[in-house]
């Protein structure tokens, strides 16, 4: 058995955006895809699990990218399990170019879930295989929980931080084989929420925090949407995403995404994604970004 995986991806076009670049999709894919194919090896993956009454769900995740990736250059991903921290599965990855440089790193906590009551278990008793791997963690320390939005906007300006908000719904292929929205969907959503803060007029700056509670509509003047300007990513690179699942969408239901910049220096937004219906939180996420320029540069 293997305890370190790694696999080779040549980068396509169709996973890259329009800068030419790598997207974050794409990268989160290949990193499911490795995880996906050692967790099949060491007799423990979705499929082989199925038949036990279990299933894997992605709790949380931090991604972290030093430099992109252009079409038909390499992406190495290298994948371990690396010990339980209460009833997460920990699993930590490098990415590295063609020449083996690396260009980014993450790790991942998963829930073994139960198929009936989708109920957490404790993985020790089933797993060896996820007792501490005795070496290095790709990034150090445990994936805390994020602040909620109301909770992570500064405190010196609390009700300045420019506000974007977007509505989804889920389509059947958002659908994972758990049949709920696969995880790279609500990244997805999250990065499509975002318009450049240079396009919002100076009155969208302000926005309640109790208007966001539950599920409140935005005030006008901060209910945005990209309309005709070019994304945030038509600018920025992603440097760093942090993100938490906490609920379940299914096919049909409408996801709204609530994003806030919390700090220009550097640049970064906290995200919420809430269900429509009954409002429940389905995840929350923090990315950091970086100009295109700057990023080029480095």
């Amino acid at each position: 058995m293997e305890k370190i995986w790694t696999e080779r991806f040549p980068i396509r076009t169709f996973d890259t955006d329009a800068g030419q670049s790598l997207s974050p999709q794409a990268a989160l894919r290949y990193l499911e895809e490795t995880a996906g194919n050692h967790a099949h090896h060491l007799g423990f993956s979705v499929h082989q699990l199925l038949a036990r009454g279990y299933t894997w769900v992605l709790s949380r995740l931090l991604l972290r990218l030093r430099r992109s990736l252009g079409w038909r250059e390499e992406l190495r991903v290298r994948t371990w399990p690396c010990g339980v921290h209460r009833l997460f599965a920990l699993r930590d990855f490098l990415l590295t170019d063609g020449r083996g440089e690396a260009v980014g790193e993450a790790a991942s906590a998963w829930l073994l879930l139960t198929l009936g009551d989708h109920r957490p278990v404790r993985i020790e008793p089933l797993f060896q295989e996820f007792l501490p791997y005795p070496g290095e963690r790709a990034i150090p320390g445990a994936l805390d929980k994020l602040p909620a939005l109301e909770e992570g906007c500064s405190q010196a300006e609390p009700m300045r931080e420019e506000t974007f908000q977007k509505e989804f719904q889920v389509r059947y292929s958002d659908l994972d084989l758990n049949q709920h929205v696969n995880n790279v969907s609500y990244v997805e959503w999250l990065l499509e929420s975002l318009s450049p803060l240079g396009d919002l007029p100076a009155r969208a700056s302000l926005s309640l925090l109790g208007d966001l509670s539950p599920l409140g509509d935005l005030p006008a003047r901060a209910s945005l949407s990209p309309g005709g300007d070019k994304p945030l990513q038509a600018s920025h690179r992603l440097q760093e995403l942090e993100i938490d699942f906490f609920a379940e969408a299914g096919y049909g239901e409408r996801v709204r995404v609530v994003s806030r910049c919390v700090s220009r220096q550097p640049l970064t937004y906290l995200h919420s994604l809430r269900l429509e219906e009954g409002g429940r939180e389905a995840a929350r996420a923090r990315t950091l970004w970086r100009s295109r320029e700057a990023a080029d540069k480095a």
